[in-house]
């Protein structure tokens, strides 16, 4: 194991006690656990905590919702089924709200938890993990890689609207689809809400769990196809609906992929929000067959050559002196 200097940051024999340049105490740089069952048992973990957020969001609407609903006459009269389609409808139109706060509330206990374990890593004095957010992909990320990757987004986005149009899915697909996303893209919901919910907050808290959280516990134990497929399958289920399943774990390969290869979340969650946006912004094609045909060709030639851009191997390129990169 390798041993650094706590003071110059000089590497130094691992067998040394003291620093051979300064003569200061060594530390034990932070290496993640290979254990499989400690890297599931992590993700689950924070997988728990996700679940748990939306839970205690979904049940601080639900009870004042339940009430009004029980203390309205008209329906005490009425049989179970209209009182749960009412309790159900008015619920619906709070689903963004409950989505955003949902998130908040993960993002925050994430953020206590890895401040926590932050601070008794201090103690122990393990180094050079000052902090645990590098650690699940917030880092630098070149400039041209992040705009690629919001494009690749919203051009992923046309693909996977046109594929799902031109499939012939059976009904209840088709319901249960329109059921779970309809109300969160649309209807009487304010339209910044729903941009916050499902352009930004969704993103964000998606890739820090499924790309950050979930790879990074993975990759140490795992190969990296298994952590890829691992976390896609995770990630596409999540969505819940069979539709959103297929095209979610199909997009989650390509975030995988490109996190494993910068190991940033910066370009995962712009991919996300571009392909997020366009849906927001663009549900359907325009209607017609050739104009339809042409949007889908050109996104799909875009797709493939962003793919490419964003999981290719980089050069291996000596630094010019004073030289920069620019990051993002």
């Amino acid at each position: 194991m390798r041993k650094i200097c706590k003071s110059c940051g000089a590497e130094a024999h691992p067998r040394s006690n003291f620093c051979g340049h300064c003569g200061s105490d060594l530390l034990v740089p932070y290496e993640p656990p290979r254990s499989k069952g400690r890297a599931i048992g992590s993700f689950f973990i924070y997988l728990g905590i996700w679940l748990a957020s939306q839970t205690v969001m979904t049940v601080a609407f639900m009870i004042p919702v339940a009430i009004s609903v029980f203390s309205d006459r008209k329906l005490m009269t009425l049989d179970y089924d209209r009182i749960y389609n009412a309790l159900m409808s008015r619920v619906s139109g709070y689903l963004t709200v409950i989505s955003i706060l949902s998130s908040v509330l993960f993002i925050a206990v994430v953020f206590l938890i890895f401040s926590i374990r932050q601070r008794r890593r201090d103690r122990l004095g393990v180094f050079p993990q000052k902090n645990l957010f590098r650690e699940v992909g917030f880092r630098k990320a070149p400039i041209p890689i992040c705009a690629v990757s919001l494009v690749l987004g919203a051009a992923l986005n046309r693909v996977v609207t046109y594929i799902v149009d031109v499939i012939p899915w059976p009904g209840f697909f088709v319901d249960s689809f329109n059921r779970t996303y309809d109300p969160l893209l649309g209807g009487d919901t304010s339209f910044i809400l729903v941009v916050l919910s499902t352009v930004i907050m969704a993103p964000i808290t998606e890739e820090l769990l499924f790309r950050g959280i979930a790879c990074s516990r993975f990759t140490p134990a795992f190969p990296n196809v298994v952590a890829v497929i691992a976390s896609s399958l995770i990630f596409g289920i999540a969505h819940g609906t069979p539709i959103a399943i297929i095209y979610a774990s199909a997009f989650g390969v390509v975030l995988a992929c490109t996190f494993l290869r910068h190991r940033s979340l910066y370009p995962t969650m712009l991919a996300h929000l571009g392909f997020n946006l366009t849906a927001t912004l663009l549900p359907d094609f325009a209607g017609s067959v050739t104009l339809d045909l042409a949007i889908f060709s050109i996104c799909a030639a875009v797709s493939v050559a962003g793919i490419w851009f964003v999981t290719k191997k980089k050069k291996e390129t000596l630094p010019e002196a004073g030289g920069t990169n620019e990051t993002v």
